[in-house]
């Protein structure tokens, strides 16, 4: 990631001060950093595209190729090490297979492909947004609501539809128009809930434990050491709930990515713990939002109806009698939201002033993780 950065400064794609936010951007949301240049407007498509063919040396998938896949070169490669190995089977020969990847680099991906079609592998090169598209597209694969409202995010609050790819399109969007994108974004007026597929089934939520977090002095402060000493973002949103979970009944945490705040984590009973698909545009009036906004902590009733209890509904937390929401910040921008309830009960101030202090611990986790990043 860092290496493809420097590649793009030498060049002249992009002002050191660029890829040092989008260092920081990916170092809390994750992703590729192409994706990441994508979010950010510091590149289209386009240029990414022809940037990593230049980079790695291996051309770009075939368009028609990836229009219309080849039925035997699907059937070669196990839906297994198609979502292990991020590779789109494109066309299948005598002793070759051509497949489309984000890494065409990945030695062991290479291999297993290789092994799994009995052929030697010929790869092409796809962004990341594009081929999670086409993932959807041909075999079902469900984009991740990332992925998805990169690609879409023209289309929502009414805005013009993105053009096909012989007019240009925008960064990330999808190859196609509008009227035949497979799936829309369901707008609740200014609430975005994602559905999957009609053609999919949606997976069964995975529930957190129903036993009360450990609230022993002793077992917080080794979650606390445990989160000092983190080295992936997921590994701090995951310690950061369940640090909130010994002061509250529920907690969640949100990314504020663009023009929106969207769920990554939750920590409660009967709670999905990954809030995929929840998201709000920043310009709701929302106690959710507020924060984003503000940089300015939410503590009191929430309110029941509009996009609050909307959100509430969809975290399966529809009647708490006090919610606490507070900014996550590193370097004056605004980057997550915590959010926790004490379901009938209210906060005690001590709770309240435990997680506002879990927040800054938060933000120094992301500092160390955007050094160490650096370093490296």
């Amino acid at each position: 990631m860092i290496q493809f950065g420097n590649y793009l400064l030498e060049k002249g794609a992009l002002a050191p001060d660029q890829l040092d936010e989008a260092l920081r951007y990916q170092s809390v949301y994750g992703g590729r950093i192409g994706t990441v240049l994508l979010e950010l407007g510091f590149l289209v498509l386009e240029e990414l595209a022809a940037h990593l063919t230049n980079y790695h040396g291996i051309p770009l998938a075939p368009p028609e190729w990836l229009e219309n896949l080849d039925p035997e070169a699907v059937k070669a490669v196990p839906m297994s090490v198609v979502r292990r190995c991020q590779v789109l089977p494109l066309k299948l020969e005598r002793h070759a297979i051509h497949v489309a990847m984000l890494d065409p680099t990945n030695l062991d991906h290479l291999d297993f492909v290789a092994m799994a079609a009995g052929r030697e592998v010929v790869p092409y090169i796809l962004p990341e947004a594009r081929l999670h598209y086409w993932l959807e597209v041909h075999l079902g694969i469900d984009r991740h609501p990332r992925y998805f409202n990169l690609s879409q995010r023209l289309r929502i609050r009414g805005a013009p539809a993105a053009a096909t790819p012989q007019s240009g399109t925008e960064a990330g969007s999808d190859p196609q128009p509008a009227s035949s994108a497979p799936e829309e974004i369901i707008l609740l007026e200014e609430l975005v809930i994602e559905p999957s597929p009609p053609s999919t089934p949606r997976p069964s939520l995975r529930k957190q434990p129903t036993s009360s977090p450990d609230l022993r002095p002793g077992a917080i402060a080794l979650l606390e050491t445990q989160l000092e000493s983190a080295s992936e973002r997921d590994e701090i949103v995951r310690l950061g709930l369940r640090i909130a979970r010994c002061y509250s009944s529920a907690a969640a945490l949100f990314v504020v990515r663009g023009a929106s705040v969207a769920g990554i984590g939750a920590n409660g009973e009967g709670m999905d713990e990954t809030l995929q698909g929840i998201e709000m545009p920043l310009d709701t009036v929302s106690v959710f939002t507020h924060p984003a906004v503000n940089a300015l902590p939410f503590r009191g009733p929430p309110p029941r109806d509009g996009p609050d209890g909307r959100i509430l509904e969809a975290m399966k937390r529809p009647e708490p009698q006090e919610v606490f929401l507070h900014p996550v910040m590193i370097r004056e921008r605004v980057v997550n939201v915590l959010y926790a309830d004490n379901g009938s009960d209210s906060f005690g101030d001590t709770s309240a002033a435990a997680l506002e202090a879990l927040c800054e611990c938060i933000s120094r986790a992301y500092e160390r993780l955007i050094l160490a990043g650096k370093q490296r």
